[in-house]
């Protein structure tokens, strides 16, 4: 019996099937894209008026379709046109280079609703977490502010000035966009530095609760000899009560040394994570270690301390804008 010649399936690329759809998109690489006039039309001002005028066709006869020949390569219109049909898979290993490209095309053919889907996907794959630079030049670029100032936060956990890494995403900023960015840092580092300086005598510190202010005392039953009262600092205020009288604890001087070298640690990286720097929080727990009372448990204390300062210092930053510019 002889042998049946097995026709190998090719495989049918997205938008590269000519039974699908009413029009075609043809890239300036060659390439057919065949989708749904309607779709492309209602997304699109400057398509849906494009195509009220006579178009080319692929052929004669009823199955004929209009052609729309465009200026950019078949991989960025497979990768924008999914964004325009919700009913589509997403692509996840789109680069920030993609993004760009999708942007320019979502810009040119004033593409508002495949605009919020990329910004929406954007996020999603945390491109913003990856290069913050690039997504803020970005962002910047493309008039899309609330991504700026996400981007804008990321890079406070990165160095002032750009790597060599992120030169190139500098490149694409104007110099409005930069200088409100490095505006931006500095306005975190100060709102931190108001809020979390060093407690003075009469001066109401109100974020330190009084459980947590208890928290990091020796007062509380440690009477070995090794934590004497100069260990102490007693002239740290949380509030006033009702009477207008101020509500005193006693603290260890080493948080209050640690409050201090945080504040100057946030000029250069105000983001949370600097709260619990072992740097820093590595003479807290050198301060008490010949206490036997206290080195037991001074590093859960260290550790619900510097949480509490990195939650502060998270609110704090949530509430400082960054000033847009394109």
């Amino acid at each position: 019996m002889d042998a049946v010649a097995v026709v190998p399936t090719l495989p049918t690329y997205p938008y590269q099937d000519p039974t699908a759809g009413d029009l075609i998109i043809r890239s300036c690489d060659g390439f057919d894209l065949h989708i749904d006039r309607a779709r492309v039309a209602h997304a699109s001002p400057v398509f849906s008026s494009m195509l009220s005028l006579p178009q080319p066709r692929s052929e004669k006869g009823p199955g004929a379709k209009p052609i729309v020949e465009v200026s950019e390569k078949k991989k960025v219109w497979q990768q924008l046109l999914p964004f325009l049909c919700v009913d589509e898979e997403l692509q996840r290993d789109l680069s920030l280079d993609d993004f760009g490209k999708i942007l320019k095309i979502v810009e040119k053919y004033e593409l508002r609703r495949a605009l919020l889907a990329t910004l929406v996907h954007f996020i999603s794959v945390n491109a913003v977490e990856e290069e913050p630079y690039l997504a803020y030049a970005l962002a910047c670029a493309h008039g899309l502010q609330d991504l700026a100032q996400r981007a804008a936060r990321r890079t406070l956990a990165l160095p002032i000035y750009p790597t060599e890494t992120d030169a190139p995403a500098f490149a694409l900023l104007s110099g409005a966009a930069s200088y409100q960015l490095l505006q931006y840092r500095k306005r975190c580092a100060a709102a931190l530095r108001t809020r979390l300086q060093p407690p003075q005598a009469g001066v109401p510190y109100p974020w330190i609760s009084k459980e947590i202010a208890d928290g990091i005392s020796n007062t509380k039953g440690c009477t070995a000899f090794s934590c004497p009262p100069s260990a102490l600092i007693d002239t740290f205020t949380l509030t006033w009560n009702s009477k207008r009288k101020p509500i005193q604890v006693k603290i260890r001087a080493s948080w209050v040394k640690y409050l201090e070298d945080l504040v100057k640690a946030l000029e250069y990286n105000p983001q949370g994570a600097t709260a619990r720097s072992l740097t820093l929080l590595k003479p807290v727990v050198q301060s008490v270690l010949k206490c036997p009372n206290c080195a037991e448990k001074i590093y859960a204390e260290a550790e619900v301390f510097s949480q509490k300062v990195e939650k502060e210092i998270e609110e704090v930053i949530a509430g400082v804008r960054l000033t847009f510019a394109a």
